[in-house]
């Protein structure tokens, strides 16, 4: 019986153990607000230092992991547009018709519809 109860203890602690380690691991809210200084690898996410910054002052402390990796990846040329964005305000600017077509749709979104025939 005392048998028992030591293998349950031991077991217990394994297991405390084993949620301790994965709570450490886990890059939470909490742990950000703590550990504002931790090394985050946003150039390397297409990030640039001054929208990192902006992400920082966003939040109010560091972003967590998965909060950098879905900045980096909502504020990516691909999503965002940030070379094109100049171009495509030119369409608001354009009349209705331009030598490549009508203009279906205006600025909206960041996109613009032009008709150019088939």
């Amino acid at each position: 019986m005392q048998q028992t109860r030591q293998q349950q203890a031991r077991q217990q602690a394994r297991q405390q153990a084993r949620q301790q380690a994965r709570q450490q691991a886990l890059d939470t809210v909490a742990a950000a607000a703590a550990d504002a200084g931790r090394d985050q690898p946003w150039a390397e996410l297409g990030l640039k230092a001054d929208e990192y910054a902006r992400i920082r002052e966003i939040l109010g402390r560091r972003p967590t992991s998965s909060e950098l990796a879905m900045y980096s990846v909502m504020w990516s040329e691909h999503c965002s547009y940030k070379s094109s964005k100049v171009h495509l305000k030119q369409f608001s600017e354009l009349s209705q018709e331009t030598p490549l077509g009508k203009t279906l749709a205006g600025i909206g979104e960041n996109a613009g519809v032009i008709d150019v025939g088939q």
